[in-house]
């Protein structure tokens, strides 16, 4: 499993501006979310059909009310793939766990959507999904160019602001396809191991090693190692995912965070040398 990192910036803040040090104005530090392979935040039009769905299917999911059915179309028209034995490859199937993948046994008490004794549905979740997948299938091919260029964006500027001996971009390999997204790197340093140098910034929010990173946290991550990247490379290796709405201002504050950070465990250019 991914081994993600808790930064402390928000307390360091905090302590940075106790009453009398004439820091109670101090704006709060900024956060950049660079973990989207782990979980995005919702678009707006989903938590809206989330909250309707909430609001007005609270009935029998599996009774045929208009309003069930009117939710569960959106699911089953864009999620779906079209089927291969089809004429034509245009018509749809129903995944076969659809029915029973869906339904939560036994129910928790006092929840949105369940009943007290049986076994229902989540429909707000359904819904949410079913919109969600709508979005991708009109909006796929824009959103995976703008992740391409934000993620292209971010290695030029690593490669531009550290030493193009120190960083190794884990997740090159040519003649390969890679997501869009995603960039593993590994800046070289005894001291800058991927969770060290986390736990230092104070703007980024991202993970360590592969999403199958090992969980024994004082090891690189096996899939790494398999690809032939050096032990010494790969405990240093930090994995940043971009998403749809990452700006390349935020790639820039957060290769200043790293680069500060980076500073604060290697200390001065003389200290580095005589450690």
């Amino acid at each position: 499993m991914e081994a993600a990192v808790a930064l402390t910036g928000d307390a360091r803040g905090r302590a940075a501006s106790q009453p009398g040090d004439g820091g109670e104005n101090t704006p709060p530090e900024r956060k950049v979310y660079m973990d989207y392979n782990a979980t995005t935040p919702l678009e707006p039009e989903v938590i809206q059909v989330m909250t309707e769905a909430m609001r007005e299917a609270w009935g029998n999911p599996s009774s045929p009310y208009p309003t069930v059915q009117q939710l569960s179309n959106p699911f089953r028209g864009a999620a779906l793939p079209a089927h291969p034995q089809r004429r034509g490859g245009r018509g749809r199937a129903p995944p076969r766990h659809l029915h029973r993948g869906t339904r939560l046994h036994p129910p928790a008490p006092g929840a949105p959507g369940e009943g007290a004794g049986g076994r229902t549905e989540n429909t707000p979740m359904i819904a949410g999904l079913g919109k969600a997948a709508e979005l991708v299938t009109k909006n796929c091919e824009a959103y995976e160019a703008h992740m391409r260029d934000v993620r292209d964006y971010l290695e030029e500027r690593l490669l531009a602001e550290f030493d193009k001996q120190r960083i190794h971009l884990n997740s090159r390999f040519p003649g390969t396809e890679r997501l869009p997204n995603t960039c593993n790197f590994s800046i070289r340093g005894p001291q800058l191991q991927g969770r060290v140098l986390l736990a230092q910034c104070r703007t980024l929010l991202a993970s360590v090693g592969a999403a199958c990173h090992s969980d024994q946290v004082d090891r690189p991550s096996p899939v790494l190692l398999s690809c032939g990247i050096p032990f010494d490379v790969a405990r240093n290796a930090l994995r940043l995912s971009v998403g749809r709405s990452t700006t390349r201002a935020e790639v820039d504050l957060v290769v200043q965070d790293l680069k500060q950070a980076v500073a604060l465990l290697e200390g001065p250019p003389g200290a580095r040398g005589a450690s």
